[in-house]
């Protein structure tokens, strides 16, 4: 099995690998998100920006198409890295349309994960931060073993089973080496003379990258520790 450096090493290769086509797929998920707010704009120009019918449908419509909207972002994000760390790019349209037929099935796994490690938080954090570490493959299973919810916790629990210090080890030295990098990063951009907002849009694709790098390293985990168990 490999161990983290070596498993960030080939993140970083995949991410810069496929920068263009993650660029396109941004720009793309942009283009779809401006045209939702088209009715609370037309709710407006009717309602002349004051509250009135118009204005409420517009911005319930509006509502509505974002949430659906937020649920497809999310999903085609775990797709469209699937897809990087398997070397099979697919055009930009069949991608969204991939993520779409997923959507359901990722949403389902997301929402039970999230509901179940909630909870064992609450009552006594311990079995919470125990569920994260079992669910954490989770999404994954989704979509390389067309699982989902239940069946798709008790396949990650399987996977992680025998391999929780193994797995605790990789996510510890990932997440120290990604804190230390945006801390350098924050330091460095803070001694410039430029303002707070302008150093936040500096950042910003910073963040970006790490959490795309963050998302790679998962999946690049999830098959090592499949390929090991085999």
């Amino acid at each position: 099995m490999l161990y983290s450096f070596g498993l960030i090493k080939e993140s970083f290769r995949i991410l810069f690998k496929n920068i263009v086509y993650l660029l396109k797929f941004w720009l793309f998920r942009l283009g779809i998100l401006i045209p939702l707010l088209i009715p609370l704009g037309i709710g407006a120009f009717f309602s002349g920006f004051l509250l009135s019918w118009p204005l409420v449908v517009g911005g319930i419509v509006t509502l509505i198409l974002t949430v659906v909207y937020g649920i497809w972002f999310s999903a085609s994000t775990f797709v469209v890295t699937k897809s990087m760390v398997d070397n099979e790019i697919v055009p930009i349209k069949t991608l969204a349309q991939n993520s779409w037929h997923q959507m359901g099935k990722i949403l389902w796994t997301s929402f039970l994960s999230g509901l179940i490690i909630a909870l064992g938080i609450i009552l006594l954090v311990v079995p919470g931060v125990i569920f994260a570490f079992w669910f954490y493959f989770a999404i994954q299973v989704a979509l390389y073993e067309n699982l989902s919810g239940k069946a798709a916790l008790l396949r990650s629990k399987a996977l992680v089973k025998g391999h929780f210090w193994w797995l605790l080890k990789n996510l510890a030295i990932y997440t120290g080496v990604s804190l230390l990098v945006s801390m350098l990063f924050s330091f460095a951009v803070g001694l410039t003379p430029l303002s707070e907002n302008i150093q936040k849009i500096i950042l910003s694709p910073i963040n970006i990258i790490e959490t795309t790098i963050g998302m790679i390293y998962s999946f690049l985990l999830y098959r090592d520790l499949v390929k090991s168990s085999r």
